[in-house]
């Protein structure tokens, strides 16, 4: 087979319509014959890009610009599922009667949806009853104080939330609410009604409790409500509708708000932790200070685990998984391994495993699933088994439900390689991804190198042949350091070993090659849970890949193949070709391509 000839020259950097169209039959096939079953971009709502005229400081899926930004990921990386961070209301504390927030998702109700993640925008369109004018929420964009560069890379939820409930966010809704309350807008009021008629009793009391503790009127509350689930089930409908499955994340913790209707299910001076030895300021132990559940609650089971009466706790688990599966498609069920072996830890940070808990809380999931969706599987849930303490629960799931991992933590066989060959894994029943919000971006390791080091190993065991075209052709690659060439080869490894499995996952900020940390674990800091991706990301994309940062999808395939030893030597010159017009500077938009009119992707 002949092998197409590659030029340094007059290559386009993004590509045409009809050059990604021929792209697009590309990793199809690569896609194909790679046996690749799933692609997951782990996306939470304030790293979204938000449109220009109307940026106030934070993003959202529900915006009228993300169904354009989602396309352009499916576009470039064959997304099939998109899993958000939390979505609840963030939790709050008020002293001196001012509000102060906590921003971590992580920390958030699990019954409420979030206000921030409310897209203002749309609250102007016919269908919402023209409850904001457009020129208003323009102004919130336009009259930011702070930097707009920075703003663009950055969340400000000073700017948003405010310190007494009086952030820009806010401040529309009650404006929207007072536009509501004044509205001859039959339709929407009808919607509102219903929907106040069918709340939980769990929304309930959270809204009845933010009711007593932020002094704002119980209606307002429940209009908030309204608006961000109808925005929430109205993105999952576009997702569906592009074949994207939206799966949620399902904290193990529950809020004050929660914590304060059920009192008889949390423990009373005992509360839900994990031993981590990168916190000996806490005695070794993520304290996250949220009461255990009272596990002795949860009801009645026979020997084999199946449900024969559910107690209060097991009812309050029920709800929360019910309310779960009503909102999404999936769930990922945060720190599971709480759920088979929990730890607990006491005031003076003293902490136990509690027990087995065994199949009892995998039993409340089913019965949830099968009553709202009418069936049960398994793949509906991915379970997050990382860490200490979590052997007992992988063992009692492993090959039934799946497992997500990540590979900055391959030395501890978190890697494709040594999970399906030490571990017994089979395809299809983990998830791996370069790294998740809880560790350093790749572009950070790649330049640790006690980090690459370690790696180096395990990713010539997982891409065998394929190491040896890491690099690039064109002149552009070659005229870097011998460093920089270097912690650009390991970033392409790393994103060339999760193409090894039938299942991956990858996070904006790794798919971006932005070093930015979604969070630094276990720590309170204030960068933390503010990344977000600028408003012209297409050109941002194109731009760290032309620098050799971010994922070249097409470099990502060939490698993958390389390492399978694939036959389909002009399926891998193809790629090949793709990669190395990414990796050149050169229009950096698909539109700048289509006018520069040079066609150089023909299949």
């Amino acid at each position: 087979m002949k092998i197409n000839a590659i030029s340094n020259t007059s290559f386009n950097r993004a590509f045409s319509t009809q050059e990604r169209k021929t792209l697009d039959k590309i990793q199809e096939e690569a896609r194909k014959e790679l046996a690749l079953e799933e692609t997951s971009a782990i996306i939470f709502d304030f790293n979204v890009p938000s449109q220009t005229e109307y940026n106030y400081g934070i993003g959202t899926l529900n915006s009228s610009y993300a169904p354009q930004f989602i396309k352009f990921l499916k576009d470039i990386s064959s997304i099939s599922k998109i899993q958000t961070s939390p979505q609840g209301e963030f939790q709050y504390s008020t002293t001196d009667n001012r509000v102060y927030y906590t921003t971590s998702p992580y920390s958030g109700t699990t019954f409420t949806i979030g206000a921030h993640t409310i897209a203002l925008e749309k609250l102007c369109s016919e269908k919402y009853g023209s409850l904001l004018d457009e020129n208003y929420v323009k102004s919130l964009d336009k009259n930011y104080k702070g930097s707009k560069e920075e703003r663009e890379y950055k969340t400000d939820y000073d700017y948003v939330l405010g310190l007494n409930h009086d952030g820009v966010l806010f401040q529309a809704l009650h404006k929207a609410y007072n536009n509501f309350q004044k509205s001859n807008n039959n339709g929407l009021i009808k919607e509102f009604e219903e929907y106040k008629s069918n709340l939980s009793d769990d929304i309930r009391k959270n809204l009845e409790y933010d009711n007593k503790q932020l002094n704002e009127p119980l209606d307002f509350l429940e209009f908030c409500q309204f608006i961000a689930f109808k925005q929430h089930m109205e993105t999952k409908e576009n997702l569906n509708s592009q074949g994207i499955k939206y799966f949620g994340d399902c904290l193990i913790c529950f809020s004050p708000q929660e914590i304060a209707s059920h009192p008889n299910c949390f423990k009373e001076g005992l509360y839900t932790g994990v031993e981590d030895p990168n916190c000996p300021e806490t005695n070794n132990i993520q304290a996250w200070w949220t009461p255990s559940l009272n596990y002795d609650n949860l009801g009645k089971f026979n020997e084999q685990g199946e449900i024969i009466e559910l107690g209060e706790t097991g009812k309050l688990l029920y709800n929360k998984f019910k309310n779960f599966l009503t909102l999404y498609d999936g769930v990922r069920l945060d720190a599971f391994w709480q759920y088979v072996t929990p730890f607990e830890y006491d005031k003076d940070l003293k902490g136990q495993y509690r027990g087995d808990l065994g199949n009892k809380i995998l039993k409340i999931i089913e019965r949830a699933s099968y009553d709202t969706k009418g069936y049960f599987s398994p793949d509906d849930f991915v379970l997050e088994l990382v860490g200490y303490g979590t052997q007992t629960a992988k063992d009692m799931t492993k090959n039934i439900y799946p497992h997500i991992y990540s590979t900055a933590f391959a030395e501890y066989d978190e890697n494709p390689t040594d999970l399906k060959q030490n571990k017994c894994y089979r395809d299809g029943k983990f998830l791996i991804g370069m790294a998740n919000h809880d560790n350093d971006t790749m572009v950070n390791m790649s330049r640790d190198e006690n980090k690459r080091n370690t790696h180096w190993p395990i990713l010539h065991r997982a891409l065998k042949n394929g190491v040896h075209y890491l690099g690039y052709d064109n002149s552009k690659y070659h005229t870097q350091s011998q460093k920089d060439r270097t912690e650009q080869d390991f970033r392409t490894a790393k994103a060339a070993e999760i193409y090894t499995t039938t299942k991956q996952y990858y996070t904006l900020t790794d798919l971006f090659g932005m070093s930015e940390k979604i969070n630094n674990t276990g720590k309170v800091e204030d960068s933390n849970w503010k990344v977000r991706i600028p408003n012209d990301y297409e050109r941002f994309y194109y731009s760290q890949i032309s620098k050799g940062y971010g994922i070249n999808f097409p470099k990502s395939y060939e490698i993958a193949l390389r390492a399978k030893n694939s036959q389909n030597q002009y399926l891998i010159n193809k790629l090949h070709q793709a990669s190395e017009i990414l990796a050149q500077d050169g229009p950096m938009t698909q539109a700048e391509a289509n006018k520069a009119g040079k066609l150089e992707l023909i299949y």
